[in-house]
Parts: structure tokens; C-alpha cells; sequence
């Protein structure tokens, strides 16, 4: 008797944020035109310490395409590891880096 146990499989959760030595990277795509960025965040510079919540980090980015007016406002919480622990964004959405090379790869096509 073959049974899948589908609850106990853990639910990947999507990785926004991949660490490259000191620095953050992060892909975001416009909400209007589509564009598509990639995002550094250096991490001894452009971190600011949340001192409301112990041991965590929050990073405001504000991004503006060479295509459309639209700005795309990116708030990230980090861990004190570094892991993203939640995130808010307006006027476009977060990519993997998967997804991003996807999306980049089709556009040049």
C-alpha cells in the first residue's frame, strides 16, 4: 500500500534575498511595464538596526526603471543571520533569483 504523506513534506518557502560575501542581493519586477532589477544591498552600510525588535535588521529601497514612471518601494526585515522574515511592496513584486533569470532570459529572446 503506497501512501503519499503530503503534510509531511515542508513547504519550501521562496528565497528572495541570496547572500554574495558582504553583500545582499535581491529581484524585484515593476508592476506596470514589467522591468526588472536586481538589487544590491551592502551589508555594512545599508542595514539599519531595528531596535524594537531585538537582533533584527530592516532595509527601505526605493526603485525607478528607465521605462516607466512607476516607483517600486521595497521594506525588508532580515534576522540577526540575515534571513528574510517579512516583506512589504508596492508597486511590483520579489523574485527568486530563478525566476529573475527566467524572466530575463525570455525577455532577450
Amino acid at each position: 500500500m503506497d501512501v503519499k504523506c503530503w503534510f509531511w513534506k515542508r513547504v519550501k518557502k521562496p528565497k528572495y534575498i541570496t547572500s554574495q560575501n558582504e553583500l545582499l542581493i535581491f529581484y524585484a519586477q515593476c508592476g506596470t511595464c514589467g522591468e526588472l532589477f536586481r538589487t544590491i544591498i551592502r551589508k555594512n552600510s545599508e542595514l539599519s538596526q531595528n531596535f524594537e525588535q531585538e537582533n533584527t535588521y530592516e532595509v527601505h529601497k526605493e526603485l525607478i526603471g528607465s521605462y516607466c514612471p512607476n516607483r517600486i518601494h521595497v521594506h525588508l526585515w532580515l534576522s540577526q543571520g540575515l534571513k528574510l522574515l517579512k516583506q512589504t511592496v508596492t508597486g511590483g513584486i520579489l523574485l527568486t533569483e530563478e525566476e529573475y533569470t527566467r524572466l530575463k532570459e525570455e525577455k532577450n529572446a
